[in-house]
């Protein structure tokens, strides 16, 4: 059960968006959806490239849920308490729904099944005659007969299964780390409560930006999986040492006869 303790929206910095862009821009539906989210950043207080991220993460866990129709509503509300500290919380949820829709509306036919119909109507339900919602599709419409003049075509995208944008964490300057570093240092350490503390930190960043750092989370959860795995054995042997020293110690033993008569007593 989600509770007010649901982190809110923090916004991306000028730096952030910039390093966005070369992927963002690589994609020709968020092309078409450029302009029509810039027009509407005064509504929603999101820029276009946040509110991308924002529904391809949504995308993403919907794709990875067992229960994906569940995971809607639940992803729903989340995105209410997500945007409470911005001017215009509604809208904000709205614009990243209908990016969402979009998103689904993009999936091939060939691998499109029953619970893909039920999310795909679900979040249309959603919208259904929601000003902003209407608003921006005929904006997105407008938008995509340009591109399409230009001989630039939305073609089909499984954006379920889509991997995350590849954002760093800080730019690679003396005194700043990336990502890929913080996971080196943790792991090189061989400490289970170092890796536990940055895999926290790290998966929190990644949920609140796209999945943009999640080969370096996948990384460091599996190193964290082999130490804990390790340490799991060294206690093992280690107790199997004591035992075998105590055993040997005491001389321990039983005849048979006797051994048999304990269980039965027992059984």
């Amino acid at each position: 059960m989600m509770h007010d303790t649901t982190p809110g929206y923090q916004p991306m910095d000028c730096d952030t968006l910039q390093r966005l862009n070369p992927f963002c821009l690589a994609d020709p539906l968020f092309c078409v959806l450029y302009i029509p989210l810039l027009d509407a950043e005064a509504e929603t207080g999101l820029a276009p490239e946040e509110v991308w991220c924002e529904a391809l993460a949504v995308s993403v866990r919907l794709g990875r849920s067992p229960r994906p129709d569940l995971a809607l509503r639940q992803e729903q509300r989340y995105l209410g308490l997500r945007y409470t500290e911005l001017v215009h919380p509604d809208d904000a949820r709205i614009a990243v729904l209908t990016v969402l829709l979009f998103m689904l509306a993009a999936v091939p036919a060939e691998v499109q099944g029953e619970a893909y119909a039920r999310l795909l109507l679900d979040v249309s339900r959603q919208l259904n005659g929601h000003p902003l919602h209407e608003s921006l599709c005929a904006s997105i419409r407008r938008s995509e007969e340009a591109e399409e003049a230009e001989g630039r075509f939305v073609g089909g995208k499984n954006y379920l299964k889509e991997s995350a944008i590849p954002l760093a964490i800080g730019a690679k300057e003396t005194g700043t780390l990336h990502a890929d570093d913080l996971v080196d240092e943790a792991l090189r350490s061989a400490s289970v409560d170092h890796c536990d503390s940055l895999l926290a930190l790290l998966s929190d960043y990644d949920y609140r930006h796209g999945h943009a750092i999640e080969p370096q989370i996948n990384r460091l959860r599996e190193g964290l999986g082999e130490l804990r795995r390790r340490a799991t054995e060294a206690r093992k042997m280690e107790n199997y040492g004591i035992y075998n020293e105590q055993v040997g110690s005491q001389h321990l033993g039983l005849p048979a006869a006797d051994l048999c008569k304990l269980i039965e007593k027992t059984a």
